[in-house]
């Protein structure tokens, strides 16, 4: 089901120049990059959330019984999930864009095709 709605997508949206497939194609030229910084950034957040939260010292207690996990109500509400994720994307734009541009001016570098 998600695959056939996905290649629908695709499709309908193959032909479309318009500002959302402008912005959406900056992130589709540099995905690997994209991919490993906000893996980082991600990871930082949530280390940072933990620390502002007071669960800093449960991070690193890796038990059978919880995974690593700080506990139950430990996270942030599902909204806030959804804002951090919006923050992230927006806030990687403008360095996904220079990368790409950077890929662009430099097809010299072989080894850029792989980022």
């Amino acid at each position: 089901m998600t695959l056939g709605v996905m290649f629908l997508v695709f499709f309908i949206s193959d032909g479309l120049k318009n500002r959302f497939m402008k912005i959406v194609s900056v992130y589709g030229r540099v995905p690997f990059f994209y991919f490993v910084i906000h893996l980082y950034l991600v990871h930082s957040l949530m280390i940072a959330i933990m620390f502002f939260r007071d669960f800093i010292g449960m991070i690193f207690r890796l038990t059978c019984s919880n995974m690593g996990r700080a506990g139950s109500g430990s996270g942030i509400r599902l909204t806030a999930v959804y804002l951090v994720w919006l923050a992230v994307v927006v806030f990687l734009f403008p360095l996904c864009k220079w990368f790409g541009n950077y890929k662009f001016n430099n097809k010299e570098k072989w080894w850029l095709r792989y980022l």
